[in-house]
């Protein structure tokens, strides 16, 4: 009894301090924050991220973090491959990958973002940051704006016009500056294959949010003026997913993306990991499960080649996102055939697969359904 009662000390200190995840969903944690005016602590976290368990073992659940956590912030832990949860990892994180903190306001405003595994004084510098954030206002945004346009004069690089343009975009400065900077940009370079999808996917995703269809219609023809040896027609497809997706045009969404994926380039497994991607993004941000499915098989069919790579294979993911996309779709039978399916490719691969979104709750919960 002596050692039991020994035990139980030792244990209560740790339930203390640990850090509490409010267990509702995102609307209502947010309706939480502007009841208590706290800020939203948004913990983008999966499975088989291990930094992500350390960080939250380790530093989250240390005295002075948990207490602050829990004074000024609703904590909540967002599983990224829970499909429910993909518009806001689409949203915050895009392609950044975890662990990433992401702070927003009552307003849904963010105005805190830390992304990596860090120690706690790293952490509690980032939050005091947060804490002590002020709204941008018309002279920091002037001083921020031309802080980044000094930068590109002085490197002239690509990387720096994109940083530009995003902060131009962003803060609703010049859009036409902006794509004048771009044009020009452009008119110095000897093939424009490598400059036509980040800097004009920002524009694209800008035009669609501001409803700007003729800025967008003039990017277009200049960006088709300028291919002079017909190397973009696909890139063109994906920019034009961007415009409709960010203007909630599904159906001309779709018909882009359906566009871009039935186009095929390299055959590789960089290329199919990279569609599959889109495949995922479109199937869970639309809860779109049908077409979902229907996609993967006739990618499977376009990429024969790279599905036939021994040494990077996509099979395993294919299967398991089939898997998902069938039991969210209601079609038990046809998802546990596909976790079978999944399950015998798995055992004969070594490698780790491509797309690294393979959660075993999900797997568990398929097998176990009815």
């Amino acid at each position: 009894m002596r050692k039991l009662l020994m035990l139980f000390f030792m244990i209560i200190p740790l339930q203390i301090f640990a850090v509490e995840f409010f267990k509702g969903t995102y609307a209502e944690a947010l309706q939480k924050c502007k009841g208590e005016n706290k800020l939203l602590f948004l913990d983008f976290t999966a499975v088989w991220c291990g930094p992500c368990h350390q960080m939250e073992r380790e530093i989250l659940n240390d005295v002075d973090v948990s207490a602050l956590l829990d004074e000024k912030f609703v904590v909540i832990k967002i599983d990224i491959e829970e499909p429910e949860n993909y518009y806001y990892t689409d949203k915050y994180i895009q392609s950044n990958g975890i662990p990433d903190y992401t702070i927003l306001n009552a307003n849904e405003e963010q105005i805190g973002k830390h992304h990596g595994a860090c120690d706690k004084e790293v952490l509690m510098q980032f939050f005091n940051g947060v804490l002590n954030f002020e709204k941008p206002n018309a002279v920091n945004i002037n001083t921020k704006i031309e802080k980044y346009k000094l930068a590109y004069e002085k490197e002239k690089s690509y990387g720096a016009l994109y940083i530009y343009i995003n902060n131009l975009l962003k803060y609703k400065q010049n859009d036409k500056l902006a794509f004048e900077l771009y044009r020009k940009y452009i008119a110095n370079v000897k093939s424009i294959k490598n400059y036509v999808l980040l800097i004009p996917s920002l524009f694209a995703q800008y035009y669609g949010q501001e409803n700007k269809a003729e800025a967008y219609a003039n990017m277009v023809r200049f960006i088709k003026q300028v291919d002079k040896n017909n190397e973009i027609e696909n890139k063109l497809n994906l920019i034009a997913y961007f415009y409709y997706s960010s203007s909630n045009d599904l159906q001309n969404s779709k018909k882009y993306l359906t566009n871009y994926l039935n186009i095929i380039e390299n055959q590789d497994w960089i290329e199919a990991s990279t569609k599959i991607g889109y495949i995922k993004k479109n199937t869970y941000l639309y809860k779109d499960y049908k077409w979902g499915i229907s996609a993967l098989k006739e990618f499977r069919v376009n990429y024969a080649k790279a599905f036939s790579n021994k040494e990077r294979v996509p099979i395993t993911g294919y299967y398991y996102q089939l898997a998902v996309m069938n039991f969210l779709d209601g079609n038990i039978k046809k998802a546990k055939e596909m976790a079978s399916l999944y399950d015998a490719e798995k055992n004969k691969q070594s490698h780790t697969s491509i797309f690294k979104t393979e959660d075993q709750q999900w797997l568990k919960r398929i097998r176990e359904a009815d």
